[in-house]
């Protein structure tokens, strides 16, 4: 490009004229009619894609689940979609709710959804490599004593075949960068994956959710956390999960 045109007002501000150029039309940046139409030609026929909407909520969605960025562009989307709701609220109990949501948002949620998302493909994951188990037995004195010098906790282990729910085996995962157990069960042909791993604080509440048409539901006990995951019912993987959280019968005692 030829140089802008001259401004009085600049003498002195090498910037002005740089400002000046982003709000000035084109044709005022033009010299000659040559110009001037070449601009008007390249404008007009310049070839550029469109990208369809389909791939620009695509690529959104890729971003936000990709890397540090997800946090903030969801807590970003989050703020804005809550804005008009605190449009009534005075500045002090807006500022209130503002920093105690955040707060929740940013430090528990996220973290929480990777985690799940984290369990789910692993749970996809064993089914699609026909990997469910390291140990394949419905002994749970089988499986127990084939993770010990394998993890430095030993996992409780039940087998609920009685109440139809029956122990298929066990295998070593990984979870937040750490070597869990993962107990396999069987129910009217669906896999249900039990991670367990010890517990970094008491949490004897009950958390269901669904991730890409599973369900998860997780509590911690006795020192363990606890997620389970399947594409069975929500009912019957309630179902699982209150036997598995029930205290064990006593050595020796036949099943109900």
């Amino acid at each position: 490009f030829r140089s802008a045109p001259s401004c009085p007002a600049c003498t002195g501000r090498a910037h002005c004229c740089v400002d000046r150029l982003a709000v000035l039309p084109w044709e005022q940046m033009m010299e000659t009619d040559e110009d001037i139409e070449l601009a008007r030609l390249v404008k007009e026929k310049l070839l550029r894609y469109q990208a369809p909407s389909e791939l620009r909520w695509q690529i959104r969605q890729d971003i936000r689940m990709s890397g540090p960025i997800s946090r903030h562009a969801r807590l970003l989307a989050w703020i804005r979609s809550m804005h008009v709701q605190w449009a009534g609220l005075s500045t002090g109990v807006a500022a209130g709710v503002l920093i105690t949501s955040i707060s929740a948002h940013l430090f528990f949620l996220p973290s929480q959804d990777a985690l799940a998302e984290e369990l789910v493909t692993s749970h996809v994951r064993s089914l699609m490599v026909d990997h469910l188990s390291d140990v394949a037995s419905t002994d749970q004195h089988t499986v127990k004593p084939w993770f010990s010098g394998k993890l430095d906790y030993a996992p409780p282990v039940q087998d609920f075949a009685n109440r139809g729910f029956a122990l298929m085996g066990g295998r070593i995962d990984y979870v937040e960068h750490r070597a869990v157990a993962a107990l396999v069960y069987q129910h009217k042909g669906h896999v249900i994956n039990a991670f367990v791993w010890p517990a970094a604080q008491a949490d004897s509440s009950v958390r269901q959710r669904t991730r890409r048409g599973f369900n998860m539901i997780e509590w911690s006990a006795e020192g363990m956390r606890y997620w389970v995951v399947s594409d069975i019912s929500l009912n019957d993987l309630e179902e699982f999960a209150r036997l598995t959280r029930a205290p064990p019968p006593p050595a020796g005692a036949r099943p109900n």
